[in-house]
């Protein structure tokens, strides 16, 4: 049930627990007199009983109404630590982003740093060559 049904219909019951007798008399009936004394009768028969009916059905609407707020309350929670995580997560993604181009940094020094390594022996290679021409033709 979505938010607004359960709301209309707690306001529904909230108009309609409380339980009285219908007048059930017409003006000016012959009947009249008699009717109202049987509906008084009978409600002094049962009117203890209609005053726990409405106590029961007042307890009843006003539990309704709580676990409305409650689950109104419980919402607006879920709402909020959903929010939260969105923003987490998204602080997580620009952080993810972060470290990737500080990967592809360190990637690329390293690159740079093989290839300087890779010249420099290259050049070791070179210098021992010669080195070794120099001793050749001195002896």
């Amino acid at each position: 049930m979505d938010d607004t049904t359960r709301n209309n219909t707690i306001k529904q019951l909230d108009h309609v627990w409380h339980v009285a007798p219908r007048p059930h008399t017409t003006p000016n009936s012959p009947l009249s007199p008699a009717k109202a004394f049987v509906a008084s009768a009978t409600y002094q028969l049962i009117g203890s009983l209609i005053e726990q009916q409405n106590a029961c059905n007042a307890a009843l609407v006003h539990a309704c109404q709580a676990l409305a707020a409650s689950d109104d309350q419980r919402q607006n929670e879920l709402q909020n630590q959903l929010h939260n995580l969105q923003v987490q997560l998204q602080n997580f993604n620009v952080q993810t982003m972060n470290l990737a181009r500080r990967a592809e940094l360190i990637e690329q020094h390293l690159a740079d740093i093989d290839e300087a390594e890779t010249a420099l022996a290259a050049r070791l290679v070179q210098l021992e060559l010669r080195l070794n021409e120099r001793e050749a033709t001195r002896a």
